[in-house]
C-alpha cells in the first residue's frame, strides 16, 4: 500500500459534492465505513442487490496490480450470493512522476478520490490501491477478505432501481438510455447526482520504466469516461433521460460497458447503479 499526504495532490481539480469526481481515505488496515447517512433503510435480506466498487489504482504504484487482480476476479466471477458487483477502476495520475505515466491515469480520478477523502472518510491521507463500495465502505486495496466484507455491507443498504440500454449511435458516440426510480422510503435533504461511465475491460500494460518496470499489468475494469448528466432533486423520485457518451476507435466495442449511478449529494453514498454492454454484447 502507498499512501500520499492529501496536500501532495492540492493541485489537482476539485468538485463540490456535486459527485462526478470523489475521493477516499486511509484507515489503520482494514474497511472503514462512512458516517451515517438519512438513507439508512437495510434491503430485504438474501434479496439480491448490485454494488458499484471503485479501485483507485495505477500502473506506476507497486502495490496496486494484486488489488488489480482483486477487481478482475469480483466483475469476472461474482463471487458473493446475492450480490452482483459492478467494478470501475479509476487511474489516478499522481504517481506519474516516478518514472512511468500511467495511460489510464486522469486527475479527474485523482480529484474524486480526494473528495471521497475530504468528504467522506476523514483521514487527511490518500493512498492506493483503495478499494470504495458504494461510495459508503472503503478496504485497502490488497486485503481481498476486506474488500469482500466491505460489498457484502453495502449490499445491505436499500437499493434504487437503475437501468441503462446502450447502443452506438455512430463511429463516434454513444446513446444511453437512462431510468432511475428512487424508493418512496428513501429520505434524504440532498438530491442526487446522476453519473454515467463507461468502462473497458480487457487491457493489459508492459511497462518499462518506474516501480513496475518489466511487468506485464492486467486489467479487469478500466473506467474511460465519468460524466455527471443529471441530477434528481430531493422531491423527485424518477429520472428518465437519453443521453450522449464519446466513443473512442481506440477502444474496443465488444469490451465496452456503460455504468450508470445515482450518488448522493453530500453523503457521497452511492443509493443504486445499472449497467448494460454496447449493443447488448458481453
Amino acid at each position: 500500500m502507498r499512501i500520499f499526504r492529501q496536500a501532495q495532490v492540492k493541485n489537482v481539480a476539485m468538485r463540490s459534492f456535486g459527485w462526478p469526481f470523489l475521493t477516499v481515505c486511509f484507515a489503520a488496515c482494514c474497511s472503514q465505513v462512512a458516517d451515517s447517512s438519512s438513507l439508512v433503510n437495510a434491503r430485504t435480506p438474501g434479496s439480491p442487490a448490485t454494488v458499484l466498487v471503485e479501485l483507485f489504482t495505477s500502473e506506476g504504484c507497486s502495490s496496486c496490480p494484486p488489488a488489480d487482480d482483486i477487481l478482475s476476479d469480483l466483475v469476472q466471477h461474482q463471487p458473493i450470493e446475492n450480490v452482483t458487483v459492478i467494478g470501475m477502476g479509476e487511474h489516478v495520475d499522481y504517481w506519474n512522476h516516478l518514472g512511468w505515466r500511467d495511460p489510464f491515469s486522469s486527475a479527474l480520478f485523482s480529484a474524486r478520490q480526494s473528495e471521497y477523502d475530504a468528504r467522506v472518510f476523514h483521514s487527511g491521507t490518500i493512498y492506493t490501491p483503495q478499494f470504495v463500495a458504494d461510495g459508503r465502505i472503503q478496504a485497502v486495496g490488497g486485503d481481498r477478505m476486506a474488500v469482500r466484507r466491505a460489498i457484502a455491507d453495502a449490499a445491505r443498504f436499500e437499493k434504487a432501481d437503475v437501468s441503462v440500454r446502450t447502443d452506438e449511435s455512430s463511429g463516434s458516440e454513444l446513446r444511453l438510455q437512462i431510468r432511475i426510480e428512487i424508493p418512496a422510503s428513501f429520505s434524504t435533504r440532498h438530491g442526487f447526482d446522476v453519473v454515467s461511465g463507461i468502462v473497458e475491460h480487457g487491457l493489459a500494460t508492459k511497462v518499462p520504466r518506474g516501480e513496475n518496470r518489466g511487468r506485464f499489468l492486467t486489467h479487469g475494469a478500466v473506467t474511460r469516461t465519468l460524466t455527471t448528466v443529471g441530477r434528481i432533486n430531493a422531491p423527485d423520485r424518477a429520472f428518465f433521460k437519453t443521453v450522449s457518451a464519446p466513443l473512442d476507435r481506440a477502444w474496443k466495442k465488444a469490451e465496452l460497458q456503460t455504468v450508470v449511478f445515482a450518488q448522493e449529494r453530500g453523503t457521497g453514498h452511492i443509493v443504486g447503479v445499472g449497467s448494460s454492454w454496447v449493443n447488448g454484447q458481453q
